[in-house]
């Protein structure tokens, strides 16, 4: 069958816009090191979209590992430690690099904990609810946990999570797994 010479480009560029895309993963990868645990202690106001929090990561030694390299962009750390032990660390191209105060050695663990604040951008949200209500809730796939807390941000590192959240008495807390504690403040 012909089409019209006037039909013809579009036919073209409509099969153009069906060619699979090919994807692309320039992640790189950290095989050094494998996150085993995430401990987060999130703490939440009435108002306002700013958190506290507390991430303590625990990592398993997969070769000799001399620094942390870990995801984590646009809030304001307060402090990083290693193993309990004060730890250098600087930030450098949207990573968190924390110097480890001694190389550790294959299947070693070690445990870094960074204490921060501020006002996530992406990751964890702040809007109200159908009925007008606040509600805050995370949203990390496929990568937008580093926004909200230090991490390995991609899906190929998977580790267990717990979650320590400290929100106000009228707030419901909801997640996946189990309740351990409730308390009020």
């Amino acid at each position: 069958m012909m089409l019209p010479r006037a039909l013809a480009p579009v036919v073209l560029l409509l099969s153009l816009g069906l060619a699979p895309a090919a994807a692309r993963d320039d992640y790189r990868r950290l095989t050094a090191l494998d996150a085993a645990h995430y401990l987060i202690r999130l703490e939440l106001e009435e108002a306002g979209e700013e958190i506290g929090a507390e991430a303590e990561i625990t990592f398993a030694a997969n070769s000799d590992v001399r620094e942390v390299p870990l995801d984590f962009e646009g809030l304001t750390i307060d402090a990083v430690t290693v193993d309990g032990g004060a730890a250098v660390h600087e930030r450098r191209g949207g990573k968190l690099v924390v110097a480890l105060p001694r190389a550790y050695r294959r299947g070693e663990l070690l445990r870094v904990a960074v204490r921060y604040h501020g006002r996530p951008a992406d990751g964890l949200f702040f809007k109200p609810n159908k009925f007008g209500d606040r509600t805050i809730f995370a949203d990390n796939w496929p990568n937008r946990a580093h926004h909200w807390f230090p991490s390995i941000d991609h899906p190929y590192d998977k580790a267990t999570a717990e979650f320590f959240v400290t929100a106000p008495a009228r707030f419901d807390v909801v997640a996946n797994g189990s309740l351990v504690e409730t308390a009020s403040r």
